[in-house]
């Protein structure tokens, strides 16, 4: 998926309403995590960014249990490469990620807080891996 002039444009990428910002170090990989509430279903969308996401193209994209984001980032970030990873709250009681699969490709094709987020990210174009990040890692 290629981010356009739509997310370039749009209000929330240029003034997001984060619930948090920060940057984080995993290792010798630094990482941004983010998170944004989504008033319409009410919960909290968390992205953790991995590595040189700005101006990258095709970075991978991983949903991961929300509880192992960090964990999860640590294993990945030992590849050196970009990544995105989502956390999911659901996923750590489901343990599959097929249930979530349909709501994140929407979110991702259609706009919504997820697409908001990973475009924050600054990558030109993510790539949708539904493998766990890190066996991809």
């Amino acid at each position: 998926m290629v981010f356009g002039e739509r997310e370039a444009r749009t209000p929330f990428r240029s003034n997001p309403l984060l619930t948090l910002d920060d940057r984080v170090a995993l290792g010798s990989c630094r990482g941004r995590l983010v998170a944004s509430h989504d008033p319409a279903t009410g919960t909290e969308q968390v992205v953790l960014m991995l590595g040189e996401t700005v101006g990258a193209h095709d970075v991978p994209v991983h949903i991961v249990d929300e509880e192992a984001l960090i964990i999860e980032g640590s294993r990945s970030a030992s590849a050196h490469t970009p990544q995105l990873l989502i956390g999911d709250p659901i996923l750590g009681i489901s343990g599959d990620p097929a249930s979530r699969q349909g709501e994140v490709s929407r979110q991702i094709c259609e706009g919504g807080p997820i697409r908001t987020l990973l475009a924050l990210s600054g990558a030109q174009s993510v790539e949708v891996d539904w493998s766990p990040a890190s066996v991809a890692a």
